[in-house]
């Protein structure tokens, strides 16, 4: 018992130590501490085994804004674009897909084709996020970055929440 207990608290001060020297080498989200929008990342994945659905080799990458996707337009031509930004929880943020892959990204691919001139969309999924972090982003991001479209994938992570019987009020 002693040893388990040990080793527990040993992984449990490990994972708060990667967590601090992670925070400390990304930059904060430029919305909110409550958004875990990170500007700049670029993290590369190569799968071991092949699962379906995942890239063997996926590139996840943040533009300025923190979002997955391009860059947005700049603020002289944001009025020139037409602009969506997705939220949702991990089917938003497809995580462990190549952002070539994601929905996001194939929705901006087929809108260009059909307008070619300026469509944009941002990815602004986070992992794990419910209803109350989909209300904080569209405080926080939505209000200021006023795009002319939010799409919205939800529910799952409520679901979860909600079928967890020591989760319910």
């Amino acid at each position: 018992i002693f040893n388990i207990a040990l080793l527990l608290v040993s992984i449990s001060i490990a994972l708060v130590i990667l967590e601090f020297i992670i925070r400390k080498v990304s930059s904060p989200s430029l919305y909110s501490p409550l958004l875990a929008l990170y500007p700049k990342n670029k993290i590369k994945i190569e799968l071991r085994t092949q699962i379906n659905g995942f890239s063997p080799v996926g590139i996840i990458s943040t533009n300025s804004w923190g979002l997955r996707g391009d860059e947005p337009p700049e603020p002289s031509q944001w009025e020139k674009y037409f602009t969506i930004v997705t939220i949702g929880g991990s089917t938003t943020e497809c995580l462990g897909i190549d952002e070539h892959k994601t929905w996001p990204y194939l929705l901006q691919e087929n809108l260009k084709k059909k307008y070619p001139l300026g469509v944009w969309v941002g990815n602004g999924g986070i992992i794990g996020h419910t209803t109350r972090g989909h209300i904080i982003f569209m405080k926080e991001v939505i209000s200021k970055i006023k795009p002319n479209a939010v799409i919205l994938l939800v529910g799952f992570n409520d679901l979860g929440f909600s079928i967890i019987q020591d989760n319910r009020s």
